[in-house]
């Protein structure tokens, strides 16, 4: 993995072994231009990793400071959480073939395949590889204050290390953002910014599950979830509500919410909420909206109360986060 404090970089286009099995164009979440899941483009690019916007100083609340698709077989592929510089950063990193070895604390344990390790830094940890072993994975290095934060939280609650089945959202938000870097396509730290965030909040969606463990269920994903998102998505500047989201299901509020939850990780009004943040993080980065033309599209009736809410999520105003990278 890249080094906080060194910008150097490699790349080794190979395949690897260990590859997984991929499901084509009906894979869950997967690129709808290219029918491709973030997985299924990192193995076309092949390992190599990179680092995006290593200058940039500001109040951004979460940014992808580097992402790679690598597989190491060497023990001298060893990271101490204490000896990455005083700089805060999260990591997310997802093992696809073979293992690694984290002491956390005090504590030893694998990172076995279907398994993401979550860090954050400065920290007592270590992990690393003993002599004859591999271990292929991606992952996405983050800083910002809300990204470590989102980090830490998951940590407290479900340990460093997270299942996470191949058709989970939250992994495919991660693999889509480390596929889009190493694609060279997060043009802006705006950008950045948006795809860190998903990776966050999927991964504290899963978080908030009642096991308190990030295992999301193999069995796809039920209509009505697919359709109410849809649903969402497409009215996120009218003032629905909860009871819409129950409506477009087809049951009642409360066996709605507990079926939504169960499947999701997160409550709908929180998914609701969340998914109208992130349209305004894109909004404020890539259009000339005014602050109440945004409030207004993404379904705030009231500036005042985005601007509170704004803030309240990522410790910035819309108009610092929109300054923020210049």
């Amino acid at each position: 993995m890249l080094s906080v404090e060194s910008a150097e970089l490699h790349a080794r286009p190979s395949y690897g072994q260990g590859q997984p099995q991929r499901e084509g164009r009906a894979a869950v979440g997967g690129n709808m231009l290219t029918g491709l899941s973030g997985v299924e483009r990192l193995y076309r690019m092949g390992h190599r990793e990179t680092l995006l916007f290593p200058n940039l100083r500001g109040p951004l609340p979460a940014l992808i400071y580097s992402v790679g698709f690598q597989e190491e077989n060497k023990p001298t592929y060893d990271w101490d959480g204490w000896r990455r510089g005083n700089a805060e950063f999260a990591l997310f990193q997802y093992t696809l073939s073979g293992r690694g070895r984290l002491r956390f604390q005090d504590r030893e344990m694998f990172v076995e395949p279907g398994q993401a390790m979550l860090l954050h830094f400065p920290h007592k940890h270590r992990y690393w590889l003993e002599e004859g072993e591999t271990w292929e994975f991606f992952y996405v290095m983050m800083s910002g204050a809300e990204a470590v934060r989102g980090i830490r939280e998951i940590i407290e609650k479900s340990g460093p290390i997270i299942t996470l089945h191949q058709n989970s959202p939250a992994l495919e938000r991660a693999a889509e953002a480390c596929a889009t870097a190493l694609e060279g396509k997060i043009e802006s730290p705006y950008r950045s910014s948006e795809l860190a965030w998903a990776v966050v909040m999927g991964l504290q969606g899963l978080n908030r599950m009642e096991s308190g463990t990030a295992t999301p269920s193999a069995q796809p994903v039920p209509a009505f979830v697919l359709d109410v998102e849809r649903f969402c998505q497409l009215n996120l500047a009218r003032p629905i509500g909860v009871d819409d989201m129950a409506g477009v299901a087809k049951m009642s509020r409360f066996h709605f919410s507990r079926q939504f939850e169960k499947v999701r990780g997160i409550s709908p009004g929180r998914y609701l909420a969340s998914l109208r943040l992130e349209e305004a993080m894109r909004l404020i980065a890539s259009s000339q909206f005014t602050v109440k033309k945004v409030a207004e599209q993404c379904g705030f009736g009231d500036a005042n109360y985005f601007c509170k809410v704004f803030r309240k999520s990522f410790g910035v105003s819309p108009g610092a986060y929109r300054t923020g990278g210049a």
